[in-house]
């Protein structure tokens, strides 16, 4: 479909192939089954309605999920989102059994739900809309080798003066985490020490970031970043803390110092909040 303005409000049924909208598409009523959805290289697939996919679907093209727009994956299905996904919609549910793979960058909007006890596979960049806010996400999440989770940290509440993760089951880790400070209009916010910040809480957490890119503190600080087994009842937290930089150990204790390392590795690993 070559023409501008391509609107959708009654049923558009995919059943396999490939379906081009060059210049977008906009669905305010119902996009179901399968097969490759494509918009054009500067084009937008919006959605104000529902988008729903079973067995194996790409959607090439930005997508716009925006207000009472819903998303669903299921039937032990793979949907595979390949450029960026902007969810400020009523929800993108991905069902039990079934993968939702993001590509590009996806940007949450802190009232905007993940629902489904499926999977949420991001690969590319992914950070709450409404900085800082609090994204729930009711099934698994894996942060890929290809991932940047972007948090940004403007005060010490949880979700609302700094970005946060809630998820329902399982979280691998991978890829980069950033963190950076955000302005509520009085200054970029000052950690201090003591500060601490439970990025991420899921029912279990495995596997660790390949990279940090945390932003320099005030002098004589440094971050420390912890997974903590059952911190929370059983929940497991990625904590970010802010701690005293290292005082520098003088040469005559660091022999001393080097037979207690394998106990402080243990220690390490058993440490609860």
């Amino acid at each position: 479909f070559q023409g501008a303005g391509n609107t959708s409000a009654g049923n558009l049924t995919l059943l396999g192939g490939a379906t081009e909208f060059t210049q977008g598409l906009s669905n305010s009523g119902q996009v179901s089954g399968y097969g490759t959805l494509i918009a054009g290289p500067t084009a937008v697939l919006g959605n104000t309605g529902t988008m729903a996919f079973s067995d194996t679907t790409n959607l090439i093209g930005d997508v716009n999920n925006d207000t009472g727009g819903t998303i669903i994956v299921s039937g032990s299905s793979t949907a595979t989102f390949h450029d960026d996904v902007n969810h400020s919609g009523a929800e993108i549910r991905v069902s039990g059994g079934s993968t939702g793979v993001f590509f590009g960058d996806v940007t949450i909007s802190a009232s905007s739900l993940l629902t489904g006890d499926g999977l949420f596979w991001f690969e590319g960049s992914v950070s709450g809309g409404s900085s800082p806010g609090l994204v729930s996400v009711e099934g698994d999440v894996r942060l890929g080798e290809g991932s940047h989770a972007l948090m940004e940290l403007a005060g010490l509440e949880r979700g609302t003066e700094y970005d946060a993760f809630d998820i329902g089951g399982e979280l691998w880790l991978g890829g980069e985490l950033e963190v950076g400070l955000y302005d509520f209009g009085g200054g970029l916010f000052e950690p201090q020490a003591g500060d601490s910040f439970d990025l991420f809480m899921a029912e279990s957490i495995t596997g660790e970031f390949d990279l940090l890119t945390l932003v320099a503190l005030g002098a004589g600080l440094d971050w420390q970043l912890d997974v903590l087994a059952d911190a929370v009842g059983f929940t497991d937290v990625v904590r970010l803390n802010v701690v005293n930089s290292a005082v520098p150990v003088p040469p005559s204790v660091w022999l001393f110092g080097t037979g207690l390392l394998g106990l402080v590795g243990v220690a390490r690993r058993r440490r609860a909040a």
